[in-house]
């Protein structure tokens, strides 16, 4: 049952975001031959302090109200009232330091884009809260479907739009603004949070308590995250801060796909089973079994076809970031595989040691990237890859210890999932490897290779033997079936009166 209600969440959440992320391909291949390099470049450093300030907000709130096994209404109004306040005062520091901003990355004409996009962080800080909640109540039905209205009304839309016109930049941000209202708009009507003054302040420490140190860990995860884009833009300039934002957004679109799938569904659920250890061991080794049965041969075909969905994607002017897309496509399964073992710790309440992981991240994505950019992206690819790995395994070593398992299940589970690769992805890469120079052969050489790899993977997934299939064969049976809902109840109590 355990299994199911995880592989029902995750389906749910896989669907609709496979439907956004079709979406934000197609937008991104009509932007990206009206939206220069530079034009991508002023717009990232919007991205980065967007998603810190996010990831404070959700840290310090959002997350708290999952965690909790106990929620009461002045736990959500103490929330709700915290973050739009905090919302107002982080718009109003923003736009008065965008001139900082500007001179400190070097980049004519930001401070108005960073002013303007700042208006976002209302909706942006506020939409947390209604998030969790819906989250608590496993409504990932729900979440998907306002998170692609959203993203294809308020955002994808108006950008194609205005990017057609030759609006640049302002496209990508008038998007992005509109985009964060609608959904906030919508999220606030689902979930019908009491917004009401809260009666009993004192609740705010219960609050504070989780979501302090979780606030730090979010924000020195978005640091590692982005720590890379900083440096790309200060060393190698604007362009080279285009074409490398452009790399990372195809690199994130199978981890926003599958990755921020499983961290929503896996984290209420890990933690109302973070006093189970056994069974939190068990729901763990299933996340991990759909990383290396599913997503390591994925990461194994997007190396292969690069070129292609490059050329496809982004246009023939952006030839220059096939092989770092190709290196950075290669580690997908890690950054996947991390949100899973870091939600163990999460769940777990084990925050300070999560904290000091998430530093090290930081320092070795930092030193990776300095280092390798003196072999411009390729170089910078290599560097944050590296970095990427060691925290992976850190990451899963410290979440075995927290649920006391052991290597030797991991050593199964991921040699099962370098066979299932070797078998699926060995032929699509034989195949894959006969193009020629133009882009019709490459493209013709790379859908071979993609209908041999998708080939391969219905026969061991549906026909293979049990051992080899794995929960991957349970959870694409359950997206492909009708029979019966696939979101279920919460376990734990929840909220009261929301």
């Amino acid at each position: 049952m355990r299994g199911r209600s995880v592989g029902a969440g995750f389906a749910w959440a896989s669907a609709g975001r496979l439907t956004l992320q079709a979406s934000n391909l197609a937008a991104l291949m009509i932007t990206s031959r009206f939206i220069t390099p530079a034009e991508f470049g002023l717009f990232a450093p919007v991205v980065i302090l967007a998603s810190l300030i996010h990831a404070a907000s959700e840290g310090a709130f959002a997350t708290a109200l999952m965690q909790r096994v106990e929620l009461t209404d002045d736990h959500v109004r103490v929330s709700f009232w915290a973050s739009a306040t905090t919302a107002v005062v982080m718009m109003a520091a923003l736009i008065a330091a965008a001139p900082l901003i500007e001179k400190g990355f070097g980049f004519h004409g930001l401070a108005p884009v960073i002013a303007v996009a700042s208006l976002l962080l209302p909706a942006r800080l506020v939409s947390a809260v209604p998030t969790a909640l819906l989250q608590r109540q496993m409504r990932f039905r729900d979440l998907a479907s306002v998170t692609l209205f959203a993203a294809i009304v308020g955002k994808i839309i108006p950008t194609v739009i205005l990017a057609v016109r030759g609006f640049g930049e302002w496209a990508l941000v008038i998007g992005f603004v509109g985009q964060t209202y609608l959904e906030v708009a919508i999220l606030l009507y689902l979930a019908r949070p009491r917004m009401g003054w809260p009666s009993d302040w004192h609740c705010a420490r219960d609050i504070l308590s989780f979501g302090g140190r979780f606030t730090l860990i979010q924000s020195v995860n978005q640091v590692a995250q982005n720590i890379d884009n900083v440096i790309v833009g200060r060393l190698l300039g604007p362009a080279a801060l285009g074409f490398y934002s452009r790399v990372f957004a195809l690199m994130m679109l199978p981890v926003n796909l599958l990755g921020s799938s499983a961290q929503q569904v896996l984290f209420p659920r890990f933690s109302r089973l973070q006093e189970d250890r056994p069974a939190l061991r068990t729901e763990m080794h299933l996340a991990l079994d759909l990383v290396t049965g599913l997503i390591l041969p994925l990461s194994a075909l997007l190396a292969i076809v690069t070129d292609s969905l490059v050329l496809l994607a982004l246009g023939e002017n952006w030839s220059p970031v096939i092989m770092p897309t190709r290196i950075l496509f290669a580690m997908v399964s890690f950054r996947i595989g991390y949100k899973v073992t870091e939600t163990v710790a999460f769940a777990t309440a084990s925050l300070t040691p999560a904290l000091f992981r998430q530093a090290g991240y930081a320092g070795l994505i930092a030193l990776g990237a300095l280092i390798g950019s003196r072999w411009d992206l390729t170089g910078v690819a290599v560097g944050v890859g590296t970095a990427l790995v060691i925290f992976y395994f850190s990451s899963l070593h410290a979440a075995l210890r927290l649920v006391d398992g052991g290597w030797h299940t991991i050593g199964k589970l991921y040699a099962r999932g370098i066979l299932v690769t070797i078998l699926a992805a060995g032929p699509a890469a034989v195949i894959g490897a006969y193009t020629g120079q133009s882009l019709q052969a490459r493209v013709a050489a790379d859908t071979g290779a993609g209908l041999v790899f998708v080939g391969v993977m219905a026969l061991v997934l549906f026909k293979g033997p049990r051992w080899l299939a794995g929960a991957s064969r349970d959870v694409l049976a359950r997206m492909t079936t009708r029979r019966t809902p696939l979101v279920k109840a919460p376990v734990a109590p929840a909220p009261a009166e929301i």
